[in-house]
């Protein structure tokens, strides 16, 4: 009797849920709904019948000693326990149903099979083709109204990208950053020749990054491929390689700002932007507005230091301070993902994040794996300039990555 093997399954919802990154809230839900139903489910094919994972219990015992993925259930813990110093129950409840992902997901992860280096190695190739897809659709989008977009970005636009700039420039980070790890162990699928098309491909997108101009993307990406670097130099002994890349990783961006429409005109309006913030003029730019949001969740924090305000009175909180302070502006979360737990749970809260943010980091020295640690400072940077987690698909984006890492055979 032939029976799908549950890796298959999961593997292809893998896929599944890379695609819907880029594209469908509707799809992440549908995926996680997936790797949920294949630990659950088996699926016999002759004759078909569908039953009860029979190993489910004993996998679901094994929870306990998967100590990494307690800690991503102990961010969804958090969220449920500032329940008892929230008033606002409904705003408490919504953000319980925001972060339902750091429950189910680890809930499904346990019930997975591991990859095995090669089987991780596929799920990112099909990221990095994922990811080269996307952007040739953006710079189609782009090339069709080239002047119109190019000189929106004077004025704080961003080339449309298929979800959140932000957002989307972190997933072509991440991909970049997969894409060097693929050519680095040699990997490919069908034929050898395939490290010249994957060489070619994070080369692309390295250079689209910097079309893209998302400033807190292009942060992000220097700083995982100073890490990457590193760590190659370490693993190879070849010291005169970082010699030679340091000194790239400088001039590149420099030379990117001077011949790139779109970054040079992104700078223009940094140094516009800055200028009318340093005047006084802080409401109506996107980094004055930043800051402000910033500046009030400091605030916000200041007044609620030990246990915060609770996540579920958090909205209101900030909106008061907002309506006291700059009443002509729409109340913002924090853009800062530390900030925001400072503001909702204090430093209780606080602390208790960050040690369950860097718990799997440091779990069984996960540390020494060059594209976890580079996963890491991507995720680490959006957190200081962005809320990340307070989006669908900031939360999928770091989920997803986290748990497949998670789940590779050591």
């Amino acid at each position: 009797m032939d029976k799908i093997s549950r890796k298959e399954v999961s593997i292809f919802f893998y896929f599944l849920f890379l695609i819907a990154l880029f594209c469908s809230k509707t799809l992440l839900t549908i995926a996680m709904i997936g790797l949920l139903a294949v630990g659950v489910f088996e699926i016999q094919l002759k004759p078909f019948r569908l039953g009860f994972n029979p190993n489910y219990w004993k996998n679901l015992k094994q929870l306990p000693r998967r100590k990494d993925l307690l800690a991503v259930i102990g961010v969804f813990l958090l969220i449920v326990l500032s329940y008892w110093n929230s008033e606002a129950t409904a705003d408490w409840s919504n953000q319980v149903r925001v972060k339902l992902p750091f429950l189910l997901l680890p809930l499904a992860f346990v019930q997975l099979p591991r990859l095995s280096e090669r089987q991780l190695a596929h799920v990112f190739y099909i990221f990095l083709l994922l990811a080269t897809l996307a952007c040739v659709g953006t710079g189609i989008n782009y090339a069709l109204d080239y002047k119109y977009i190019t000189n929106s970005i004077n004025l704080g636009k961003s080339i449309p990208t298929p979800i959140h700039h932000i957002r989307f420039s972190l997933m072509i980070a991440f991909s970049v950053v997969a894409g060097v790890w693929l050519r680095f162990i040699g990997h490919y699928w069908l034929k050898p020749s395939e490290k010249h098309l994957i060489a070619t491909l994070t080369g692309f997108l390295f250079v689209f990054q910097h079309v893209l101009s998302v400033r807190s993307g292009l942060v992000v990406l220097y700083a995982a491929l100073v890490i990457m670097s590193i760590y190659f130099v370490f693993y190879t002994k070849k010291i005169k390689l970082f010699a030679i890349i340091l000194p790239l990783l400088v001039i590149v961006p420099l030379v990117a700002v001077q011949t790139i429409p779109t970054l040079k005109n992104k700078i223009g309006y940094l140094r516009y932007d800055l200028d009318m913030f340093r005047n006084g003029n802080r409401a109506g730019f996107s980094d004055g507005q930043r800051f402000i949001s910033w500046e009030i969740g400091g605030i916000v924090f200041q007044k609620n230091s030990t246990w915060g305000t609770g996540f579920g009175d958090l909205k209101n909180e900030l909106a008061n301070v907002y309506k006291t302070n700059y009443p002509d502006l729409k109340p913002k979360l924090p853009h800062n993902q530390f900030l925001l737990f400072a503001a909702g749970m204090g430093w209780t809260g606080l602390l208790a994040f960050v040690t369950l943010f860097l718990f799997p980091l440091f779990y069984k020295k996960n540390y020494r794996f060059v594209v976890f640690a580079a996963f890491y400072t991507i995720i680490t940077l959006s957190f200081l300039f962005e809320n990340t987690l307070s989006s669908a698909f900031g939360t999928g984006i770091y989920l997803f990555f986290l748990l497949i890492l998670m789940q590779r055979e050591k």
